[in-house]
């Protein structure tokens, strides 16, 4: 038996690589058009070579590729990630494992993960500085396509998904976001983190920060009708019955609201929860005319945030409208006085649960190191 490092060996190693490039060059050019035979000299090495900064944001982050970062414009990744995509369609096996494959440049299903977080992490640290780049969302969610099979973590692409989806809805590409929830859906048909996206997007559709529309209440019915369903799926999300009681308060069913906030603020773990379910408990109360019990909500929101304004400006209206001036123009001059502020959940309150990006980044950048 000839050893492995034989002349005949290395020559089949060889061909194989050959043939593979071929494949991969036909492959691309396919995918990209006619430009794409200039564009793809060699497709190994491209692969070798968005491998490398992949490996090196898995070893250093986002801040330590940035020199790296620097050599690749738009056009260059999309046609690395149209090469893996290109794998993946027409020979599954070579990305299906946990072994860097060489005849497409030592890449592998992990790999493919951490290159879907990166274009992410680009994304939001950009977004930090005021810069836009949306074409990383794209190609974050390009990735996401591919990152399946039997070597893809589950619970790691669920988050990443998520993780898109904030992204996009906090940056307002709500059709983005819609986009990117119909694979979701049919991979995760029973996450209650999924359903919930979709039913924030019905909601911020009704926003009344929004303009006036004729459709909004249509659109509340169907935040409802999610709400509700990603409550049979967790019945613990605390978050979505906040939410579920907010809709039902628009929707003048201050009752059905009522229970619901009340237990929310009873089971929710989050201060953010629990502090949006006393106001909106309180703008119950305020419907029906119950002021003292609308005063009581308020304060109990301003205990749990006394920086946060809208606590405050509420706690003041109600005070007001009870007849107690003197208090509520006190209140009013310590909200215009102070020198601190909270985030108060109620100005994320249309981009769902993108309040928890940075947590969810940064315990995926924790993953994909080596």
């Amino acid at each position: 038996m000839r050893p492995i490092t034989s002349p005949s060996c290395q020559d089949r190693h060889k061909r194989r690589l050959t043939a593979c490039r071929i494949l991969l060059c036909c492959l691309v050019c396919s995918a990209l058009g006619p430009s794409a035979q200039r564009a793809v000299r060699d497709p190994i090495e491209l692969l070798i070579e968005y491998r490398d900064l992949v490996e090196q944001y898995r070893r250093k982050g986002i801040s330590g590729i940035g020199d790296q970062l620097d050599g690749w414009d738009t056009r260059r990744l999309n046609e690395a990630i149209a090469l893996l995509r290109a794998v993946r369609a027409s020979s599954p096996f070579l990305l299906d494992n946990a072994t860097g494959r060489p005849e497409i440049g030592g890449w592998n299903m992990p790999l493919v993960g951490a290159a879907a977080l990166l274009h992410a992490d680009i994304y939001l640290t950009d977004a930090k500085k005021l810069v836009r780049r949306p074409e990383h969302l794209l190609f974050s969610a390009r990735l996401l396509g591919i990152y399946s099979g039997v070597e893809a973590d589950r619970e790691r692409k669920r988050r990443l998904t998520l993780l898109n989806a904030w992204l996009r809805q906090i940056a307002g590409d709500f059709n983005g976001v819609r986009v990117l929830l119909i694979d979701a859906k049919q991979e995760f048909p029973d996450d209650a983190g999924i359903v919930f996206v979709e039913a924030c997007l019905e909601e911020a559709a009704a926003s009344p920060r929004a303009a006036p529309d004729a459709r909004a209440s249509q659109a509340l019915v169907r935040a409802e009708v999610l709400y509700r369903h990603a409550l049979e799926l967790d019945v613990s999300f605390a978050e979505a019955r906040v939410r579920l009681g907010y809709v039902l308060l628009r929707l003048g069913r201050f009752e059905e609201a009522r229970q619901q906030l009340q237990r929310a603020s009873a089971e929710g773990r989050e201060q953010r929860t629990i502090y949006l379910a006393h106001i909106f408990a309180g703008a119950v109360d305020e419907a029906e005319g119950r002021v003292d019990e609308a005063i009581a909500a308020y304060r109990a929101a301003r205990t749990i945030a006394p920086q946060c304004q809208v606590a405050a400006i509420a706690l003041s209206h109600a005070l007001y409208r009870a007849g107690d001036r003197a208090s509520a123009a006190t209140i009013a001059h310590e909200v215009g006085r102070a020198s601190t502020r909270c985030e108060d959940p109620w100005w994320s309150y249309d981009y769902g649960q993108a309040w928890k990006i940075d947590e969810t980044m940064e315990m995926l950048r924790r993953a994909v190191q080596p």
